[in-house]
């Protein structure tokens, strides 16, 4: 039994009690009992039908027993279906607790470790003289302990054996005497996330927000620990020399902060994926996780690669990973190369993919880089299917350019059914609710992409977006003001709550966060914004003025029309949204998929071209929209 603590709620197994701030909540046995698995499960999503068999064990009940129970739950705990904020619902799938849990012992106890050099007394002379003398007076000694120590004694031996149930990995060290190699480190401690993530009830912290932890001036292990949500840390260090490898590796028991496990493995280059696995296999063992067959198959399998595309891969990784055009060119580059020498290695397709996912999200024109990113996650999947990241590559262009939707939750679905760590294939998952106008369905996914990627903007960016969508204005700025706390930096944040705090009527604040964002990061999207949010507080000359601006700026480079739409509706020139949305339609802008959400749309719901629009890319229907 264990002690979880989250938000200010501690939640006591062995006692069968919740308290809040030293107070007890009362709850039923079975409403307590649905709390503690969905609690030790915290992360994962559990089906409907696995938490009716534990709950009612060998008898039939109705959906709606649980149904009940959760409801309940959430009265207790303050929370509702529509914040997400413990408890999630994922739609016709099962539930998920994704607020950060913190698992501790139910004692503080802390037995000495043994210290000095270890004696085997059966070799040493004269042993057996003392053996037995010894063994009598070590027998005394366990019975005093037990009879004065008790339950906490036995507390302590079993805390030492308790599931871990989540798990994040540290940026290897690289101690290679060449900074260059840094990538090889970051790309090993990225492809073991990879590893553990097969294993379904695992919780893996995404590697964007494990990155954070990067150096040596890092802080202790337990508040990393916290601070993620998780109940053990893997961290370790690489150095490669003269076409071999040494990778060490330590798991810690971060409730603890001890040791569980430490190894050192040698091997050839050619078979540092096997290496990988190998730790990943030892990892689960320590931590007595439920594997699965299939899964342990797959962590299995043998897999040789060329040392030198490979490299080319993890660069390519490294590089698309710090997101700026300079940085992304690089990235393309060594994916090139890697498939110029091995045309037939998949994860080199999967992360090309990747890298033009990345130069989607930025100011490319998307016919300029979807084909291309729609190309390579399909060359990837005909050469290995079980690639999560090619699915989800392949599924953002399937919902942001083609509009093919059952397609997009098809390959949506797979990528999580490969890997349910991803925390992206969830995010993009949420856009694909959020534009189909299921907002509550799509928080409870964006909540499980928070549990596994808990210092992730992207995720904080979808989830503000998300509440504003859903018009939950008071919590999106909430959430953002908490968000802020930790990241004073977060443009797109300010950006998201100017428009909250527009649609609120709160203009003066909506100016201050939008001229705020100006001030961290100047984009084409905060001058939209800013326009948009001038033209909703009256002064028309400045938001026509910036929008002048842009329009000219448009014919030089790509600028969304889909947001030139809106910031000309909220002026009031419904012919300029039109025309834009027109543009944007033939373009194929990514934000043409919001058109049912936002609410800055509302004016244009019950018009005909607006009507004929929605149908066109099939957000009605939920059908596939004309191919591009």
């Amino acid at each position: 039994m264990a002690l979880y603590i989250f938000g200010s709620f501690q939640l006591d197994e062995s006692s069968r009690l919740l308290s809040r701030g030293g107070e007890p909540v009362p709850l039923t046995g079975r409403v307590f009992d649905t709390l503690a698995i969905l609690v030790r499960n915290h992360g994962c999503l559990l089906g409907k039908e696995q938490l009716l068999a534990e709950l009612w064990p060998n008898t039939v009940v109705e959906e709606a027993n649980l149904t009940q129970n959760v409801s309940t739950l959430r009265k207790a705990l303050g929370d509702s279906a529509k914040d997400c904020r413990f408890i999630a619902t994922v739609a016709g799938r099962g539930y998920s607790f994704v607020a950060p849990v913190v698992e501790r012992p139910e004692t503080d106890l802390q037995l000495p470790a043994a210290s000095g050099p270890r004696v085997n007394a059966l070799k040493t002379p004269g042993a057996w003289r003392w053996l037995i003398p010894a063994g009598a007076v070590a027998i005394s000694t366990i019975a005093i302990l037990t009879i004065l120590l008790g339950p906490r004694l036995k507390s302590w031996i079993n805390s030492s054996q308790r599931r871990i149930g989540s798990v994040a990995v540290l940026p290897f060290a690289n101690l290679s005497k060449d900074p260059e190699q840094e990538f090889f480190a970051e790309g090993m401690s990225e492809q073991l996330i990879t590893d553990l993530s097969i294993i379904r009830a695992l919780r893996v912290i995404s590697r964007m927000s494990a990155k954070r932890y990067r150096g040596a001036e890092r802080k202790a292990l337990p508040q990393i620990a916290r601070e993620l949500g998780v109940e053990a840390i893997v961290e370790g260090s690489v150095m490669w020399s003269g076409g071999k490898v040494r990778i060490t590796a330590k798991l810690i028991d971060a409730r603890g902060d001890h040791y569980l496990w430490a190894e050192s493995y040698n091997r050839d280059l050619s078979e540092v994926l096997d290496l990988q696995r190998d730790v990943a296999r030892a990892i689960a063992n320590q931590i007595r996780v439920t594997v699965t067959t299939a899964e342990r198959a797959q962590l299995a399998s043998r897999r040789m690669v060329d040392p030198g595309v490979n490299d080319l891969v993890l660069k390519g990784r490294y590089y698309a990973d710090k997101f700026t055009e300079t940085n992304l060119n690089k990235a393309v580059g060594y994916f090139a190369q890697a498939i110029a020498r091995d045309p037939a290695y998949a994860p080199a397709h999967a992360g090309l993919a990747y890298a033009y996912l990345c130069r989607a999200m930025s100011d490319t024109p998307p016919r300029e880089v979807m084909p291309k990113l729609k190309q390579e996650a399909e060359r990837a999947l005909q050469l290995d299917e079980t690639l999560a990241d090619a699915h989800v590559s392949l599924a953002y262009a399937l919902l942001f350019y083609d509009w093919d939707w059952p397609q997009a939750e098809k390959h949506l679905r797979r990528a999580l059914e490969l890997n349910p760590s991803a925390a992206d294939a969830h995010l993009v998952y949420a856009g694909y609710l959020d534009a189909l106008a299921r907002p509550q369905e799509a928080l409870a996914e964006i909540r499980v992409a928070e549990a596994l990627d808990p210092l992730s903007l992207p995720v904080q960016q979808m989830l503000l977006f998300s509440m504003v969508g859903a018009r939950q204005y008071d919590a999106a700025i909430a959430q953002f003001q908490r968000t802020l706390a930790r990241e004073p930096n977060f443009a797109a944040g300010y950006l998201i709550a100017a428009l909250a705090y527009t649609e609120q009527g709160q203009m003066e604040r909506a100016v201050e966060a939008v001229e705020k964002a100006a001030q961290i990061e100047k984009t084409t999207t905060t001058d939209i914004v800013a326009a948009h949010v001038h033209a909703a507080k009256g002064d028309r000359g400045k938001a026509a003025k910036l929008l002048k601006e842009l329009h000219t700026l448009s014919t030089r480079r790509y600028v969304c029309a889909y947001e030139l739409a809106h910031a000309w509706l909220k002026l009031g020139d419904r012919k300029q949204a039109y025309e834009w949305l027109e543009k944007g339609k033939r373009e194929r802008a990514d934000c043409m998929v919001w058109l049912m959400v936002e609410p800055w749309m509302d004016p244009l719901r019950g018009d005909r071209q607006y009507r004929d629009l929605i149908n066109h890319i099939g957000l009605a229907t939920g059908k596939a929209g004309p191919q591009p």
